[in-house]
């Protein structure tokens, strides 16, 4: 119990377990604080995390993370774990014939060289076969036109005859129409410079060569694009008479390429917008902080996770991290974060009577939100706290996500990669090597071969050979004529093995459809291909599996990408210069192909009708415009045609020289008659 001293009568003494006891209920009193200060695990927040928890269950069912570790490995030149142990044990050398790297490095060229884009656009905006354009724009057109008609009335001073007046309302019209699709074609242009500009600055350029690297090593490449992100922008101010700096937050469009270790799609899901879609994310202290006050973003949230993680990062290790960062050459010490903290980029549908629950009332549009009703949502979770959530600002409610694989697997998510369409090949290849230089090892040399050993002196080294060693032996009674030293030699299958390594690196370019002669390949190929001619037709047969890949990344994710991007202008560029009825034409294989083609059908127009004949016909003008867009489909830095009005002032000339001349000829003629 208890006792108070009476010299100190405000001083408890208490026995050792009741200090433990006080200690006790004072800890579990600290921890229940705690708890409380922490955030509620709501609805929204709790079926989000049981569905990621459920998508992650999904893949490792499906043994997608083995197949794409594996390919990892296979491209790296490095043997899994148990492979590895086995070749230690047989005494093989660990060589790994890197045949893999090399197939996926040349398909990555091949693509970025059909694609071409550090030296071209990957894509052409140009108004649709009849273009609509905003209202304002009509009516400046329709204005523009009448008050011409009206002009060219009042200078002729007659009232004009029905039959007049409708040809004029003819005419009109077709110089409106003609109007608008000029107007129409300036604003695809503009929206097109406008796009491209977002690309370059938003860093598609990068994100779509680490896609194009993903693509060809796992069972995706995922691009993940058009995304807003508030960034520091820096720029130059007048203060007086001097430039200042000045730092303003922007709005940006980004791109990136999620690695595909970091996506976990939903059970069922064979695309991005049929199903929950879950992508692992990274983020560093001051990329948090900045989003403190953006729309959506909970500032509590934000900086209680801050608070926790801020100085230590945080991190929900999965079963893949050790071994990926092994092979990614990142340690293997996966406790060090190194400040990141990492969440998840949700795009969910979630029910209304959830969002009820947390208190969301109103749907995107401002409508009450329906309890029986599916919502479209991307939210942010870092551990257990929601620092994001909103409803998809999509109209087409469409994630901000493309993906293709090299080979797709009709009905799934994952396709097939490179480095899969060859593993069994680089398994034969690698055991053919390994056993090669195994075996040439074992027939460099003699082996010695002792036929009694009690007749080797003591303290005799028999494991070290050299030339001109003397051996000694021990001369014993009971010694019979035998030898007591000979050798042996080991045949050499070099060739035999160096023609399975052969054999097996030819099916590879069948399996991946890359050929040898693609990357580089020192020997020519034998037949048809020792000529030029027949060298083009077996590339051309070749490149018809890579024209159908080209093909699908045009279809899958560059034309769906510049759609989202183009919507995105349309809906929230304040420039209205720029917008207008407007299709997008990806500058894939095939368009490349009709673009080259349709240049060297104008090119050998020019060339056939460069005469006084087909001159007459067409004129300056004409002949003017084939020049100009041969040039544009040159891709020419300035328009190297002369302007409309030099070359029409240029035609009335040669009329008029033309016309001079036949009749300085009449005229001869008549003096000769």
């Amino acid at each position: 119990m208890a006792q108070t001293t009476v010299d100190r009568p405000f001083v408890a003494v208490r026995s050792p377990g009741q200090a433990d006891a006080l200690r006790k209920r004072e800890e579990e009193a600290r921890q229940e604080e705690q708890r409380q200060a922490e955030p509620h695990i709501t609805s929204l927040l709790g079926y989000i995390k049981q569905q990621i928890e459920d998508a992650k269950t999904y893949r490792q069912e499906t043994k997608v993370e083995d197949a794409m570790l594996q390919s990892m490995r296979q491209r790296a030149g490095e043997y899994d774990e148990t492979t590895a142990a086995n070749i230690e044990e047989t005494g093989q050398p660990d060589i790994f014939m890197k045949l893999t790297d090399v197939k996926c490095s040349a398909a990555e060229a091949w693509v970025h060289d059909v694609l071409g884009f550090e030296f071209d656009r990957p894509l052409w905006f140009s108004p649709t076969p009849i273009p609509d354009i905003p209202p304002d724009a009509q009516g400046a057109i329709v204005k523009r036109t009448m008050q011409q008609v009206y002009q060219n009335l009042l200078q002729s001073g007659d009232v004009p005859a029905p039959e007049e007046v409708y040809n004029f309302a003819a005419d009109m019209r077709d110089s409106v129409l003609e109007q608008i699709e000029d107007e129409a074609k300036l604003r695809a242009k503009r929206m097109e410079q406008v796009v491209y500009d977002q690309m370059v600055e938003g860093g598609w350029k990068n994100a779509f060569q680490e896609f194009v690297a993903n693509l060809t090593t796992f069972k995706i490449g995922v691009l993940k694009g058009p995304i807003v992100r508030y960034r520091k922008k820096f720029t130059w101010g007048v203060k007086g008479k001097n430039y200042v700096p000045v730092v303003d937050k922007v709005a940006q469009i980004e791109w990136s390429a999620p690695h595909p270790l970091d996506c976990y799609p939903s059970r069922g899901s064979v695309g991005f917008d049929d199903g929950d879609f879950f992508e692992r994310i990274r983020f560093r202290r001051q990329n948090l902080s900045a989003m403190r006050g953006v729309r959506g973003y909970n500032k509590d949230a934000i900086d209680a996770v801050l608070t926790r993680y801020g100085g230590s990062g945080f991190r929900e290790m999965e079963p893949t991290d050790s071994e990926r960062e092994s092979i990614e050459n990142k340690g293997t010490d996966t406790s060090a974060v190194s400040g990141l903290i990492e969440g998840w980029d949700c795009w969910l549908q979630v029910s209304g009577r959830i969002l009820l629950e947390e208190g969301v009332t109103k749907g995107p549009n401002g409508e009450n939100v329906d309890p029986d009703a599916e919502y479209d949502m991307n939210a942010i979770v870092i551990d257990k706290y929601l620092i994001y959530y909103e409803f998809d600002a999509d109209p087409l409610d469409r994630r901000p996500y493309q993906k293709e694989s090299w080979r797709p697997s009709p009905g799934s998510f994952w396709g097939f990669s490179v480095c899969e369409q060859m593993e069994d090949i680089q398994r034969v290849c690698n055991a053919s090597v390994r056993a090669l230089v195994y075996n040439e090892s074992m027939s460099s040399g003699d082996q010695y071969v002792y036929t009694d050993i009690s007749r080797i002196p003591p303290g005799e080294d028999i494991t070290e050979s050299f030339p001109g060693k003397a051996h000694q032996f021990q001369n014993l009674a009971h010694a019979g004529a035998e030898k007591p030293l000979y050798t042996l030699r080991v045949d050499s299958h070099a060739q035999e093995l160096m023609g399975v390594y052969d054999k097996f690196a030819r099916m590879a370019d069948e399996h991946t459809g890359i050929p040898a002669y693609e990357h580089g390949e020192v020997s020519s190929p034998s037949g048809a291909g020792r000529t030029a001619q027949g060298l083009s037709m077996l590339m051309s047969s070749a490149a018809r599996g890579m024209k159908y890949t080209i093909h699908r990344i045009d279809l899958n994710v560059i034309e769906p990408a510049m759609r989202k991007l183009y919507d995105w202008n349309m809906q929230y560029n304040p420039d209205d210069s720029i917008k207008g009825d407007i299709q997008i034409e990806p500058q894939g294989v095939l368009s490349r192909i009709v673009r080259e083609q349709l240049t060297q059908r104008r090119l050998e127009y020019l060339n056939n009708t460069n005469n006084p004949t087909d001159m007459e016909l067409m004129g300056l003008t004409g002949r003017a415009e084939i020049h100009r867009e041969a040039a544009k489909s040159l891709d020419l830095s300035h328009d190297p045609i002369r302007p409309q009005e030099d070359i029409e002032a240029m035609e009335m000339r040669r009329r008029i020289s033309l016309a001079q001349a036949a009749q300085e000829q009449e005229a001869t003629a008549s003096a000769v008659a």
